[in-house]
């Protein structure tokens, strides 16, 4: 007679437990639930489906990845500069930000890099107010209620542009933007 397994009852409740619990992982990650547990559709990670206005379904919209680069509100960017992250701060939104920025040009010169500023910065709104030259150059300007410093120097293979942008103090006294 052929023998029967011997089973042990600890080990098919273990068993009979794990499949039930598998079971019910997989069943809850088919949906999710919102308040009171009524069903949700699901959307990507990242965002909700876009609506049409008239309720007929979701609208199918072309989403891209902006380009890998730092936006830099009010101010121009020589050609070919690169933002050097480790060291610029920006504090703010896009209209009244404050902070410092710090780039490098690859292939232009210190005189080329002080004519672009000086060229490109009333293009954005801001006022010259003063110029020293030097081995460091600096350029001061003015637009509404903040001042920019920009501050120029010759590094290898091209310059170093620093530029701090701050709101004017009304407790040291600065010169009025309009005058």
């Amino acid at each position: 007679m052929p023998r029967r397994p011997e089973t042990n009852p600890k080990r098919s409740t273990r068993s009979a437990a794990a499949a039930a619990l598998a079971a019910l992982l997989f069943a809850a990650g088919c949906t999710t639930t919102g308040l009171g547990g009524a069903p949700q559709q699901r959307a990507p990670a990242g965002g909700s489906p876009i609506m049409n206005p008239d309720g007929t379904g979701e609208l199918e919209v072309e989403a891209e990845m902006p380009p890998d680069m730092m936006r830099l509100p009010s101010l121009p960017v020589p050609p070919g500069a690169e933002v050097l992250l480790g060291d610029t701060v920006i504090i703010g939104d896009d209209d009244a930000w404050t902070g410092q920025v710090v780039m490098t040009t690859g292939s232009y010169s210190l005189v080329q890099v002080v004519e672009f500023m000086r060229r490109q910065m009333p293009n954005y709104g801001w006022r010259e107010t003063a110029v020293v030259r030097s081995k460091r150059t600096s350029l001061t300007y003015v637009l509404d209620q903040r001042f920019a410093t920009v501050r120029i120097m010759p590094v290898q293979g091209g310059a170093e542009i620093d530029i701090v942008v701050a709101p004017f103090s009304r407790q040291t006294g600065a010169p009025s933007p309009t005058g």
